[in-house]
């Protein structure tokens, strides 16, 4: 074959390449230039301490997200833009959760979520090759999901939790091993189950969960589930509990076992001494926290547990913290919206909070 004839070849294969490569590409609407613009021109030019970063930052935010649908697995971007469409939905479903920008919406938040949680299925090989933390992983987002469903108001959803909990435990995830663990305990969605709920917990806790170690604490405190009563393990337990970067945060219990050198008679001493610790001690979040969770789950006494809940939610916003992915003042109100639409009546809530009330005007004025 000589030069031209070659030539010639080859001329009439790229233009069947080209040809093809027009029809394949033919109906791809994303366009990384336009969108490095649109990113320019709506950035939010304004200090980050401003009121009106976070509107402008959601803005931003969202137009990207409505922008990023056009991105799709035919697009010859994908690979190289699929990874920040991802963020893009993680990070708007974060700003509807938090109220940041917008108002509070959990159900457009969830929504979000739920699109994240397929994209990480879809591109699970991807994720597994390029995720060193996990924080991409289709469990990690099923643990979230499950946490959401078990605990958001007015999208509550128990099946749903339980589902995304369980797929995330049977793949390792930890905090979902211990909120299965949890709703096995409290029995909300599913029948209550204490020996369950153990095997759950010391689970999450040889994973280095500190949750996990502070409910196993109560176990060994009380014997709950049949299993044998230690001062000793309950001691190391909680220790445990309060090591990590977002431990339990609160020194309570474990000041009152060293204060009585003993195990409690029963759940209802420990919690008079719960009381008690209170009321010698400047008073903060984290032990409302404590004696509302122990009045809730540990007692099912669900007026005083309101009580604890409704004085946390009255706290001070600069008194405040945050231990996990929201702060005390959140996690308390989603608890009383739990109690107000599940277990208490009008009457009952109206009570719980006279006595709240009454509580902060003598312990805490």
């Amino acid at each position: 074959m000589t030069f031209l004839k070659k030539l010639k070849t080859l001329i009439i294969i790229f233009i069947i390449l080209l040809t093809h490569y027009d029809i394949l590409y033919a109906d791809d609407k994303f366009d990384p230039e336009l969108l490095r613009k649109m990113s320019f021109k709506t950035m939010c030019q304004m200090d980050r301490d401003s009121a009106d970063y976070d509107k402008c930052d959601f803005n931003f935010t969202l137009k990207h997200y409505e922008y990023f649908k056009k991105l799709t697995k035919s697009s010859m971007h994908y690979d190289k833009y699929k990874l920040e469409k991802y963020a893009v939905m993680g990070l708007l479903a974060s700003m509807y959760s938090n109220g940041l920008g917008v108002e509070k919406d959990y159900k457009k938040a969830l929504s979000l979520d739920e699109e994240v949680f397929n994209f990480s299925v879809d591109e699970s090989e991807y994720f597994k090759e390029k995720d060193y933390l996990n924080i991409y992983s289709s469990t990690s987002n099923a643990s979230r999901l499950g946490y959401s469903y078990k605990s958001w108001p007015g999208v509550r959803d128990y099946q749903k939790a339980f589902e995304y909990l369980t797929f995330a435990a049977d793949n390792g995830e930890p905090y979902a091993i211990n909120n299965l663990g949890y709703m096995y305990e409290e029995g909300r969605g599913i029948k209550k189950d204490l020996k369950k709920a153990f095997k759950l917990y010391k689970r999450a806790s040889l994973m280095g969960n500190h949750w996990s170690h502070s409910n196993l604490a109560k176990y060994y405190l009380f014997g709950y589930g049949g299993i044998n009563k230690s001062y000793t393990r309950s001691i190391n337990h909680i220790k445990l509990s309060l090591i990590e970067a977002y431990s339990v945060d609160n020194f309570a219990n474990l000041e009152i076992l060293f204060e009585k050198g003993r195990l409690p008679k029963d759940v209802n001493e420990f919690y008079s001494w719960l009381k008690e610790n209170l009321k010698k001690n400047k008073i903060s979040i984290s032990d409302i926290v404590n004696i509302a969770h122990f009045a809730n789950t540990r007692l099912s006494n669900y007026i005083d547990a309101y009580k604890w809940f409704y004085i946390c939610y009255k706290f001070p916003d600069e008194l405040d913290i945050k231990t996990g992915s929201e702060s005390e003042k959140v996690k308390c109100e989603w608890r009383l919206d739990i109690l107000e639409s599940e277990y208490l009546s009008n009457t009952d809530i109206e009570k719980a909070k006279i006595a709240a009330d009454e509580w902060k005007s003598k312990y805490m004025n």
